[in-house]
């Protein structure tokens, strides 16, 4: 898959290394935390989504911050996929758009912890 492909926050594997997609064409290597532009054709393998164990909902407060972060990745997902449908016009676009959205939406929820 190509790396405009993936949600903001997703993991994906690229040149062996786990990188976090961050930006439209940014990255962040796990092992470093170092960041790097990604060309837009580069060719990424996506890593499941985990969902690590946190705090009981009842126990847990999400902070505005990391809330607005999470959203205004899952906004910019949104809006690529937008852009992209607008361009193409055919229903193959529309379903690819619809997959990149629910991906988007698995990282959004799994930057806050939460249960899809």
């Amino acid at each position: 898959m190509k790396f405009t492909d993936l949600a903001p926050g997703e993991r994906f594997v690229f040149q062996d290394a786990a990188f976090r997609r961050t930006g439209p064409l940014t990255a962040t290597r796990e092992s470093d935390g170092k960041q790097r532009l990604m060309p837009r054709s580069a060719e990424v393998q996506a890593l499941q989504a985990e969902t690590p164990p946190g705090p009981s909902q009842t126990d847990r407060n999400l902070s505005a911050r990391s809330v607005t972060a999470a959203f205004h990745a899952y906004h910019l997902a949104c809006l690529a996929c937008l852009e992209e449908l607008h361009s193409a016009k055919s229903s193959a676009a529309l379903e690819h758009a619809q997959a990149k959205l629910r991906r988007a939406r698995q990282a959004f929820l799994g930057q806050l912890s939460l249960p899809s």
